[in-house]
């Protein structure tokens, strides 16, 4: 579990002194199992202002407690998220596969200012990554294939991204990446 603390700001743009906080949770799991031939991880995350993991979320304005002196309510942004990887244990040959998934569960107050987040327009991203690995004496050559895709908030008729009062994405479109890598390893 982790307890974070923000104060996003010393001073308001009214040149007053503040001290406003934003407080937020996150938990997260992670299980390992090995067997003979196979091992599969899993770790699931449930972050509010997950920003400095460098995951989608942050935190955003909710409300003015004093709109004269510019002092403001903040409330996080919520990011749910996981992945599993699924490996053969083999000495010479192994295949594996990654899949990760990541959403952006939104705030759970209304927003009324500005928004301090990663991917504010992103409803969703996922991942699944196939790959193999061949090891011969001090040296690996491992090719993997990465298939990427981030769901981005889509336009209205007035051209307005389709995101509700709390930042979440209501209408999305997906972009797909692909990527080819080749790692290759002389360990000594």
């Amino acid at each position: 579990m982790n307890f974070k603390m923000l104060t996003p700001r010393l001073e308001t743009d009214s040149n007053y002194k503040t001290s406003e906080t934003i407080t937020s949770i996150s938990e997260m799991i992670f299980l390992k199992m090995k067997f003979p031939k196979v091992t599969f991880k899993i770790q699931g995350v449930y972050a509010q202002d997950p920003f400095n993991w460098l995951m989608i979320g942050g935190y955003a304005v909710e409300s003015l407690s004093d709109p004269m002196k510019d002092y403001r309510n903040y409330t996080p942004i919520t990011t749910a998220s996981g992945w599993l990887d699924i490996h053969s244990n083999g000495k010479k040959w192994q295949v594996g596969l990654l899949a990760g998934y990541s959403k952006n569960l939104g705030a759970d107050k209304d927003i009324s200012g500005p928004t301090y987040q990663r991917g504010a327009d992103i409803a969703y991203l996922y991942r699944i990554s196939p790959r193999f690995v061949y090891n011969s004496g001090k040296f690996r050559i491992a090719p993997e294939i990465e298939y990427t895709v981030a769901a981005y908030a889509t336009k209205d008729a007035n051209g307005i991204l389709n995101i509700d009062s709390k930042g979440m994405v209501t209408d999305s479109k997906e972009i797909g990446n692909v990527r080819f890598l080749l790692g290759v390893y002389f360990f000594f």
